[in-house]
Order: structure tokens, then sequence, then C-alpha cells
């Protein structure tokens, strides 16, 4: 615990004591008077680390953070203000807090099994078209976990309760997501927006694009935030430029992927300190007023319940050591467990392959169809580049997509990314090695126990970058099946990969690509380059030796990178044996799941209805048949939003089309730059031709589209000038929640306010108003602060 944490925790009971010198208690978005501090409320500091500082959504610089406990409920305060403190922040832990909403009905119009990405969005779709709703998710909420809340404990909160490791057949090690707002609250945020033809070959003509794109942009408003500029993020910008890959506008964020370069959104809002992030789970936490809205988390869902072939309810367990009990659904069950526990259900429920059935015990519903076939962890190529300077953690600026290649290429660096990963994935050793007792050792190389903050050995890790490759393509596919009947035994999985052997051909073509982009001019005092270096740790792996020495410890007379780079690349020249080993025994998963309750092959029709069933319908990664060509994330939340509406518009009267719809924005495109030379391929023995790319799909008629988010207004957007460079060898604060100074990332609340306020006077037409257009444009949340932003300057 930090000197100031502890301080902190040690006022908290006075504070609450001494409640009647506080000016005010606000609880939730409610102020109350400090008089309504009940006399026995008592606050404990939690055992997790303390959250950096941040400003909130109402301009208060918060002191801390602290775990509090009012009638033995936990909640997360914030202290604001200066001492003596002006003000403590709570939420309502009766309106907020779902983990203690025990009003849990036996019958609902729908239930939602899993509350991750799609299913949060589910369910808040249909409540908000008044349906009866109980969502049931297995793990906690995320208000339980702070490391969920922001960006600056990313990715060290996928090594808390927040998460399940599962290892794989093939040794590999995956994550599920094991919280309220599923994978959406413990990812890196970025959100991106598919594209009709991906859309179209994946759900067919059933999928209403113009409904689909409505709950894309619904979700966007609420959720996403572009990415804001760093130094290094200008430096990878560039890069991509000059070597080919396309040049970002910076003024002109997209949620819609582009060929080429640009600036992404994400659900993490970077222009605030402590990246907040704003997942799935918030739909929910933002409706947790509606009396038709009942959600249970730490609930174990058994198996659906039928009559017949018609999905009746479920029976769950609502707690740990409590008996299952049936809860009916009067009008069907969703399922949106995800694309490992989604198919683990629907077997345990009867539906799956005769054998699998056969060898559970489980009488069939639905024999014969292929659940749990077809699972896809998706491809990815990532190198980690040892850093010619330290820096904080980010989240790449920009993002690149090369169609030709079947490439996406992203990058983060920074904060305590590759410990942390190195301690989910144990990822040091090859695939077969990688077991639990490894994953213990791992984690005490990595973090000193006594502050969780990293080891030497981390710090050396992490000073770099980690270049991504996301393949388009996953050619090998794999298997999900359940082992028993009790549902909280891991079902097994295979990835099998390697399957195909042109899965080979595209990691090795993903690898000289970033190569490439590593060695661009404007990465050159970002990227260190190998050399004699001293190393913290007296017993090192060989990885990180080869990686880190280079010649001087593979030895003369070999072609090596000139880069540090973990894992070490074989020495040229490399048979494709060589490279076909190096794959194997480094490949690690891109916690991208898809297809185990695939469209078309398991559920059907624009309702998603799982084939040979009425009132069961799946939605979550699942029914992706293939992989999105860019993170799922946006994609999975829309699908859900989109299956909620539809499903509680079932049985109402059309409403008219509407006559004054935009198609989805299309962005224009740039001429393509010229693609980068494809590197010459090792020599493969008898290698199988590349598939050729197929033509697009003839794009399906749109119908009449709302404006897409992809172009919010200058208003809208929160983009600032990068501040100077900071000096050159300052270290990065050894924290791993650590985020970037003012300096590197902040935007200065003047900037904002002086767009909207801009904006605001171009508009003005000798009315009195003039801030009025510019919080119009706003979204929810922003329209708040453009209020208080000009409100601000007339003070000033």
């Amino acid at each position: 615990m930090s000197p100031l944490m502890g301080g902190l925790s040690g006022l908290c009971c006075v504070l609450l004591l001494a409640a009647s010198s506080m000016p005010s208690f606000a609880l939730g978005k409610t102020l109350h008077r400090a008089k309504d501090i009940a006399p026995h409320t008592q606050c404990s500091f939690e055992s997790s680390p303390a959250f950096p500082f941040y400003w909130d959504e109402d301009g208060c610089k918060a002191a801390g953070v602290l775990g509090c406990k009012a009638d033995g409920i936990s909640v997360q305060c914030r202290f604001c203000g200066e001492p003596p403190y002006q003000s403590i922040q709570c939420p309502d832990p009766m309106k907020d807090a779902h983990h203690i909403k025990y009003d849990i009905p036996h019958q609902a119009s729908w239930i939602v099994v899993g509350g991750g990405a799609a299913g949060c969005a589910a369910a808040a779709a249909l409540a908000d078209a008044g349906e009866e709703v109980l969502l049931l998710e297995r793990g906690v909420s995320d208000l339980e976990v702070p490391a969920t809340q922001q960006a600056g404990t990313w990715p060290y909160v996928v090594n808390t309760e927040a998460a399940q490791h599962i290892r794989w057949e093939d040794g590999v090690w995956g994550t599920a997501a094991k919280v309220l707002g599923g994978g959406t609250s413990i990812n890196g945020g970025y959100s991106f927006e598919e594209a009709p033809d991906y859309l179209t070959k994946a759900f067919g003509p059933e999928l209403d694009l113009d409904a689909f794109y409505a709950s894309s942009k619904f979700l966007a408003d609420d959720l996403a935030h572009p990415i804001q500029p760093s130094q290094f993020g200008l430096a990878w910008k560039e890069a991509l430029c000059t070597e080919g890959y396309g040049c970002a506008d910076v003024k002109a964020p997209s949620l819609r992927w582009k060929e080429g370069a640009w600036i992404p959104l994400a659900t993490m809002n970077s222009s605030k300190r402590g990246w907040p992030r704003r997942g799935s789970a918030a739909l929910i936490h933002d409706r947790s007023h509606l009396k038709n809205l009942h959600v249970k988390t730490s609930a174990t869902v058994h198996r659906v319940l039928f009559d017949g072939t018609r999905a009746v309810g479920v029976l769950v367990s609502l707690g740990d050591g409590e008996p299952a009990i049936n809860v009916s659904a009067s009008k069907g069950v969703i399922v949106s467990a995800g694309a490992i526990f989604t198919p683990q259900l629907l077997q345990l429920s009867g539906i799956g392959k005769q054998d699998t059935l056969k060898r559970l015990g489980v009488a069939p519903v639905v024999p014969e169809l292929p659940v749990g076939r077809n699972f896809i962890d998706r491809l990815v190529m990532n190198l980690v580049f040892r850093g010619a300077k330290k820096m904080p953690f980010q989240v790449g600026y920009v993002v690149a997509m090369n169609t030709t290649l079947n490439m996406t290429i992203e990058v983060e660096a920074g904060g305590a990314i590759n410990s942390e990963f190195a301690i989910s994935s144990v990822a040091l050793d090859k695939p077969a090695n990688r077991n639990e007792v490894l994953r213990g050792f791992m984690s005490g190389l990595m973090r000193y126990p006594w502050d969780l903050k990293p080891t030497l050995l981390a710090d050396n890790i992490n000073n770099g970058m980690d270049l991504l490759v996301l393949q388009h393509e996953a050619l090998s596919r794999g298997w999900v099946e359940a082992v028993s009947l009790d549902p909280t035994v891991l079902p097994k999985v295979k990835a099998n990969y390697w399957a195909d052997q042109r899965d080979y051909v595209n990691q090795w073509r993903g690898i000289q690509e970033l190569l490439k982009i590593a060695g661009a001019e404007s990465m050159r005092p970002w990227v260190a380059r190998k050399k004699e270096v001293d190393l913290p740790h007296s017993v090192l792996s060989k990885e990180l030796k080869c990686a880190l020495l280079g010649e001087s410890y593979q030895g003369k007379g070999s072609k090596d990178t000139p880069f540090a780079i973990i894992p070490c690349l074989p020495l040229e020249p490399a048979s494709p044996e060589d490279w076909s080993k190096w794959l194997q025994e480094h490949h690690v998963s891109s916690y991208h799941y898809f297809g185990t309750a695939a469209f078309g092959t398991v559920v059907e029709g624009g309702e998603f209805t799982v084939k040979g069933t009425t009132g069961l319908h799946v939605v979550d990664a699942s029914v992706f048949p293939d992989p999105t060509r860019i993170n799922p994330q946006h994609s999975i939340m829309t699908l859900g939003h989109y299956l909620g509406s539809r499903l509680a518009q079932r049985g109402r009267a059309a409403a008219p089309p509407a006559t004054n719809h935009h198609p989805p924005h299309q962005p224009s495109q740039p001429s393509q730059p010229s693609q980068p030379s494809q590197p010459s391929q090792p020599s493969q023995p008898s290698q199988p031709s590349q598939p050729s790319q197929p033509s697009q799909p003839s794009q399906p008629s749109q119908p009449s589209q709302p404006s897409q988010p992809s172009q919010p207004s200058r208003a809208e957007l929160v983009v600032s000038e990068v501040a100077p460079e900071a000096e050159a060898g300052v270290d990065a604060p050894n924290s791993l929640y650590a985020v970037a100074p003012d300096s590197l990332y902040a935007v200065a609340p003047d900037s904002l306010y002086e767009v909207a306020l801009d904006e605001a006077k171009a508009s003005k037409d000798s009315d009195s108003t003039a801030t009025k257009p510019a919080a119009a444009s706003l979204g929810r949340r922003r329209r708040r602060r453009a209020s208080l932003l000009a409100a601000k300057n007339f003070v000033d």
C-alpha cells in the first residue's frame, strides 16, 4: 500500500464519522446532505492496489478511491477536492450494485444467460422496450472489481477474479471473462464497426442492416470515444504512412473500419485521466432503476428447460452452495455465454452432437447439431520490441488494415502489458510446458507479492511495445465439448492450430510486415537495437538472452534482426521447418473466440433461433461463423442490442418505414497507397497456393440507414495538440496502474471547451445563447461537459 493511500484509508472512517463537518455527501447522482450518512456506516480500505488520480464526470479532482462499506455493502467511494474534502461520491449500492439485488423473479418474459458484451446489450434493449427481463451472469459485478473500471489497470485485470484462465488441449492458455460486462470489462477497449459485406456473408439477408447500424450508432454514441494522440502514437502513425499502409487523418476518427489507416474509437476515454472504461455493463448500471430489469450475478445456469422443443426457462443456482431452482421465461431464453460457455450450456441442455450428449448422459432435445464445432481462436502474430525509452501505458493511436494481405495491424505499449500477459498466457515457454505451476512461478518473477508492483525483470519486459497482426482468416478450426453435468467444470477446448498449413504462411508473412514497420525512420527513437545489456537478473531464460543480447549470444555468421525482440526469431537463413517449429512453440491465444454455435449450422433466421427449437436464441461471438476483420467487441455488442430490439418488436404492428434515413457512413476511400511489396517467401515444401482473395460480394441494396457515428462533428471529438516530448529517459511511474502523464496524453480541459465554443460561435445567428448549437450536437455525457466549459469560460 502506498503511503498516500494508507493515509487515506486511515482518514476514511474519521471522515465518515465526522460527517457533520463536510458540506455534502454525493450518493450516486443524487446530492444528499451529510446528515444522510447513517451513524453505523463503516468504511475500510480494500486490499486491492490504489487507483491513480483522475478527473471524474463532475470535474472534481479525486484525491483517492477507497473501498467503503455502507451497511456491510461494498461500494467504491471517491474523496474529492482538497483536504478538508468537499464531497464524497459513492455509487448507490441499492441502485448500482446488482450483486445485492435479491428480488429475482421466478418468472420473466425473457431470461438472458450471460451478462457479457451481447447479453448486457440485449437485456438493455428489451428493458428499454418495457419487457420484463432477467439477466443472469456467472461472474461478479464489475463494480466489485475496481480494476475493470479504467484502462490504467489493463491488462492486470486479466489476472483478477474478473477473468478465468482455461488451458486448451493444445497447451495454449485462453482467457474468458467472468464478470458483468464480459470481455468489455477486461479487454483493451477497441471499438470497430464491421462493414455490410461481412455481415451479409456471415448472417445472410435475414439480418436487417438498417436496424443493425441503428444499434451500432446507439451504442457508439453512448460508449465510444476517439483515442487521443501521444508522441509514440504519432510516430506509429508516421511509420504506417511511410511504409505504405495508409496515412491516417487525425481529424477523422472512424468507427467503421477502412482500407488503409485510421484513428479508432474505444470504450476507454483516453481524454480523461485514468482512461475510465465504459463497457456493456454500463448499459445495465444506467438502467438499474428500471423495475422490469432484474440482474443476478454469481448465478450458475445448469441447463435450459424445455417443453418439447420450446424453451420455457432455466435451471439456475443463485449463489455458491445454493440449490438450483427453476425460473420460467414466458417469451423465451437468450443464451449469451460466449464462444466457450454457450456450447457447453447447449450441450448440457440436450442440443449437440449425439455422441457428446450420450457421453454426458443428457437426453437429446435436438441431436446432431454441430454445437461446439468450428471453434476459432483467431490467429494473432505479436512481437514485443524492446523500447529505446520507457513509456507509460498506451493503446495504439492508429490502426491499419490491408485486405490484400488479409491483415489488421495494431500496437500497444508501456505499462505492465507484457509482464501481465506473461502471467496469463505463460508464454515464455513452449505450450507443452505451460501449466498452472509455471504460472505461479511466472507471477513471482513478474510481481513483488507485497505491493504487486513489477519486478526488475518485469520492468525490462515491459519496457517496449507489442506490434500485432490480426489475421482475417483462421483456416484451422477446433472444438469445445462439455465434460461434466456440473456447469462449473470447465469444458475441453481444442483450437487445433496449424491443422491447415496455410496458417503457417499467413503468420510468417505477418512477422515480415511487423519487422518492416519497426524499421521505419519514425520508429528509430522508440525501438531499441540489440546490444550488450546489464540484465537485472542473474538467471534468464534462453528466450530473453537471445532477444536482448543478439549475436554475441547467438553466435557469429548468422543473419539476425537488428531489433531486441521477444520472442527471439529464428536466425536466417531459416527453413520452412524452422519457422513452423518456431510458430508452434511461441503461439499464444488472441482472446478473440468465435464460431461454436455458428449462424447457418446451429442458429438460423433473423432472430438467431437455435435450429429445431422455438423460444431459444443465441447471440454472442459463438454465432459468428468466421472471425471479424477487426476486434469484435463492438460487433458483438451491436448484435446483442439488435436482437433484443428485434425480439421486443415481436407481435407489434410494424411501424411505417422512415422516409428520411441516411446510409451508414462509408468513409471516403483515399487513393490506395501502393501495397507494401511482398517479402520474398521462404521456400515452402509443397506449399499450397494462397487462396485468391474472394471478390467482395455485391453490396446489398442498403435499407435507409441512420447516420453513423463514424464521423462525429468537431464539437464531439476530443482532439488535442500533443504536448512537447517528455525528457528522454524519464522513468514511467513504477506501478501496474501507471498511465501516461498529462504532458503525453490528457486533453487540457480548456481545449475541449474551446472546441465546443468555437463551433457554437460559428453557428451563431445573433443569438445570445451561443453555446446551445454546440451542446446540442454533443453526446449525452458530453453535453454536460460543454455547459460546464461555457460556464468556466464565462467566469474566467
